[in-house]
């Protein structure tokens, strides 16, 4: 057609001369959230995920439509379980403080496990959790104690609260938009990326503040979404994407692993108990 040929001879004469336009579109693209949300869909890509870009949901509070930056999801086989990666991306200039209890450290608990569905927890066991070395090993890396997350900077709204509503809305919608006639085992891990500084924050033994920096935090978010759910949240920045992509990746096969037995069952009981008809 020729529209579309004078289209293409345009668009490759734009790319190949250094007009004002072209550089004044790579300094805007540059200052938006975009190329984290690229360099974010890369990162889980690499390390094995299937990504999805600019998902859209029904916010599981209001039903509205709702769009969320990055999805990266893996299943076994059969697919009986499935664990989402739901990522809120956040570009700016203004550091992002987590508040720590190192009260907390040691526990690893369902929250941990992010958003998941309710079966889960008839198949993996408080004690399978605990007990379970290389889950637990995996699940307690990045714990902090974190409880909190504050933006620097930031007078009139809370950045930090809307982006965590963002990611735990998200992955709860994943776990309920879709019903099987044998349920599936479902893990949506909330996160948050970002391209500033994360620090997080505590009082020591003798009451004074103490900061340090980090690559990578959790904190533990709390809403009604409707119902009362508790997750972690991972905040993760973007120097760290690569290495946090396959821990999670790794991860999700420590969970398959654990679950394998117990998907076997239920496929049997599915297809050969005659009181499952």
């Amino acid at each position: 057609m020729p529209s579309l040929f004078l289209y293409l001879v345009d668009a490759d004469a734009l790319m190949n001369e250094p007009r004002p336009l072209l550089k004044e579109v790579e300094s805007w693209f540059e200052k938006t959230g975009l190329p984290l949300e690229l360099a974010t869909a890369a990162a889980f890509t690499k390390a094995g995920f299937t990504v999805e870009h600019s998902s859209v949901y029904a916010d599981p509070r209001s039903e509205k439509s709702r769009e969320i930056d990055v999805i990266a999801h893996t299943r076994d086989p059969m697919g009986m379980i499935q664990i989402y990666g739901v990522v809120e991306c956040k570009s700016s200039k203004n550091p992002w403080i987590v508040l720590v209890d190192r009260r907390l450290e040691a526990g690893v608990t369902y929250a941990s496990l992010g958003v998941i569905s309710e079966n889960v927890k008839d198949m993996l066991s408080a004690e399978m959790l605990l007990a379970r070395h290389d889950l637990g090993w995996r699940l307690k890396s990045l714990l902090s104690g974190g409880y909190s997350l504050r933006q620097a900077f930031c007078k009139d709204n809370d950045p930090a609260y809307a982006a965590a509503m963002s990611a735990t809305n998200a992955a709860t919608a994943l776990l309920t938009k879709t019903q099987y006639a044998t349920p599936r085992l479902c893990f949506a891990f909330p996160m948050i990326v970002v391209d500033a500084p994360i620090f997080e924050c505590h009082l020591d033994d003798e009451g004074a503040l103490q900061f340090r920096q980090v690559v990578a935090t959790e904190f533990l978010f709390t809403a009604y979404v409707p119902e009362r759910t508790a997750a972690m949240i991972r905040i993760v920045s973007a120097e760290a994407l690569p290495q946090f992509s396959g821990m999670l990746f790794r991860l999700a096969d420590t969970i398959k692993v654990a679950l394998k037995p117990h998907v076997s069952k239920l496929i049997a009981s599915r297809f050969f108990d005659p009181k499952s008809e």
